[in-house]
């Protein structure tokens, strides 16, 4: 068992003596590959996924008597949306 502790310890030291490592994480030439992905990047909205909200036109009819409250929000998670349905308000997207 002592000799395959052994062998360990020497395979390990030879991987970094060869010089065929990846760069870090954190050197220059990863920064920049990094960077550089970012500025061709494409965003756009994922077609397969279902829409989480309504659009307010599509459900003026839930509202004979009109909306009462409207309100704004940058960000959803599933947990805030949650709270604003079981408080009896309906979330939706203008």
């Amino acid at each position: 068992m002592a000799g395959a502790a052994d062998d360990d310890e020497e395979s390990s030291s030879d991987e970094e003596e060869s010089g065929d490592e990846e760069p870090a994480a954190d050197s220059e030439e990863a920064k920049t590959d990094a960077a550089a992905a970012l500025q061709t990047e494409r965003i756009a909205p994922k077609k397969s996924v279902a829409p989480l909200l309504s659009k307010l036109s599509d459900v003026e009819s839930l509202f004979p008597g009109g909306v009462d409250y409207l309100g704004t929000s940058f960000g959803l998670t599933l947990q805030l949306f949650n709270f604003w349905h079981k408080s009896g308000l309906v979330p939706l997207y203008v």
